[in-house]
C-alpha cells in the first residue's frame, strides 16, 4: 500500500466526520483526496464523492435525526416543504452537470470544480465571520 492511499485512509474519515457534524456533507473534500491519494479519475472521484455523501446522509438520519422533533413546534427537524420545492433545481443540476461532463474535457471540468470550491470556500468563511461576529456581540451584551 502506498503512502497517500494511508493518508487518505486515515484523513478521509476524520475529515467526513467533521463535515457531517457541520452539516455540509463534505462532498468538496472527497474528490481531491480520491483524486490525489488513490488516483481516480474526475468522473469516478465525483461519483465516489456522491455515494459517500449519500452513505454519510443516511447514516446521520437514521442514527441519530430519525427521532428528533423540532425545538419549537410539534413537527420533525426536516421541513419537507423546502425539501420538495429545492428536489427540482437538484435534479436540473445533476443533468446539466452529466450533460457538460460528458461534453467537456476533464481538465476544464477541473478548472470549473476548482473555482467552485473557491467561491464556496469564500463564501463559507464570509458566513462564518458574520455568524461568529454576532454570537460574540450577543455574548457581550448578556453577560
Amino acid at each position: 500500500m502506498l503512502n497517500s492511499e494511508l493518508i487518505g485512509i486515515v484523513t478521509l474519515p476524520l475529515l467526513l466526520g467533521l463535515a457531517n457534524i457541520g452539516g455540509i456533507g463534505g462532498g468538496g473534500l472527497v474528490i481531491p483526496l480520491a483524486m490525489g491519494c488513490w488516483g481516480f479519475s474526475t468522473t469516478e472521484a465525483v461519483a465516489i464523492s456522491n455515494s459517500t455523501v449519500f452513505l454519510g446522509a443516511l447514516l446521520r438520519f437514521f442514527g441519530f435525526s430519525i427521532k428528533q422533533k423540532h425545538p419549537y413546534a410539534d413537527r420533525t427537524v426536516i421541513d419537507y416543504n423546502i425539501a420538495s420545492i429545492m428536489m427540482p433545481a437538484v435534479f436540473f443540476g445533476s443533468f446539466t452537470g452529466l450533460y457538460l461532463a460528458n461534453l467537456l474535457p476533464e481538465s476544464i471540468i477541473m478548472i470549473l470544480m476548482t473555482l467552485i470550491l473557491i467561491k464556496l470556500t469564500y463564501n463559507t468563511y464570509v458566513k462564518t465571520v458574520s455568524l461568529y461576529t454576532k454570537e460574540t456581540l450577543e455574548r457581550q451584551n448578556y453577560q
